[in-house]
């Protein structure tokens, strides 16, 4: 039996969870799992400290010795070197820099435990490839191509290629939320103006919001959702106008890639009004008129993050 540890750390919650796979076994058994905000307000060691907490928390409840675990796998948003297992730039700015992996298991003394970190849109693809909704179309895609993209507090990527995650030379290839969608747009923490990031995301369709309405009516990303639903003219045009830039971001990465399939998840991937028209807007910016590619959903739900964490060491 092989015991297994995925944490998911988000801009706003991490999650860990507890699995199981047995050994020549294609079936992960999710024993517990369990969220926290993700809060950094007293600092990273702090953090690192409260999360080893958690883990043995549920090791303890669950009563699996920490020294039978085989694998501790962490995703985060940013890049990271593969070599030296370091988050060399994230959204969540306490974690740049840092090796979380080697932190954690210091504070656990567990240090012998295997351990690797990786970008948290990479996770969540792994997993649904290998699990969800990208199960369907992996078997016929062995030398094929697909691309996860994540809509939360930011905007993630991954690519899969050939039956496993794409890294590129220096492991960050799929930072599709650092593309550029408006010429000399909003600042971004990457250093750069206008990335999709701050437009395509939680954060960013609350920032379209505030500039119509002014910065003393701010609303959460679901509050702005329920509103547009409603008919609210304004909550409306931001959600359309985001949309529309998604949908000139994903062309652009289906002219260049010509993948099989995408996979959405993230909050905002959740939202039915999101979601309408996406296609039809895609296929109206195709080369040549051609059809977009299959727009399927995440089958997982907000734990293939850890899912996929679990799994850094598998592929197809």
């Amino acid at each position: 039996m092989d015991q297994r540890i995925g944490i998911d750390i988000g801009g706003t919650k991490t999650e860990i969870a507890l699995f199981c796979l047995e050994s020549h076994s294609t079936q992960l058994k999710i024993q517990t799992r369990q969220r926290f905000p993700t809060d950094l307000r007293e600092g990273y060691e702090s953090f690192i400290s409260s999360l080893a907490r958690d883990v043995h928390q549920i090791c303890e409840k669950q009563q699996v010795n920490l020294s039978d675990v085989s694998l501790i796998g962490l995703g985060a948003p940013g890049s990271l070197n593969p070599e030296t297992q370091t988050l060399t730039r994230s959204s969540i700015g306490a974690l740049s820099g840092r090796m979380i992996g080697d932190d954690l298991v210091r504070a656990l003394r567990m240090e012998q435990t295997p351990h690797r970190l990786e970008n948290d849109a990479n996770c969540f693809l792994r997993a649904e490839m290998l699990f969800g909704s990208g199960s369907d179309y992996a078997p016929k895609m062995k030398e094929g191509l697909a691309l996860g993209v994540t809509i939360g507090t930011g905007l993630g990527g991954g690519i899969w290629v050939k039956g496993g995650i794409f890294g590129g030379r220096r492991g960050f290839a799929g930072e599709f939320g650092h593309t550029v969608v408006k010429h000399l747009g909003r600042a971004c923490f990457c250093g750069r103006f206008g990335c999709a990031e701050r437009y395509v995301s939680g954060v960013g369709i609350e920032e379209s919001y505030k500039e119509r309405v002014g910065q003393d009516r701010a609303l959460r990303t679901a509050d702005i959702f329920e509103l547009a639903e409603s008919g609210d003219p304004i909550a409306f045009s931001v959600i359309e106008e985001t949309k529309e830039t998604f949908a000139h971001l994903l062309s652009n990465l289906i002219n260049t890639l010509d993948p099989d399939v995408i996979i959405l998840g993230g909050g905002v991937s959740n939202q039915r009004l999101f979601l309408a028209d996406l296609p039809a807007l895609l296929s109206q910016r195709m080369f040549y008129g051609f059809q977009a590619p299959p727009l399927v959903t995440h089958r997982l739900g907000d734990s293939a993050g850890s899912i996929g964490a679990a799994l850094v060491d598998s592929n197809a």
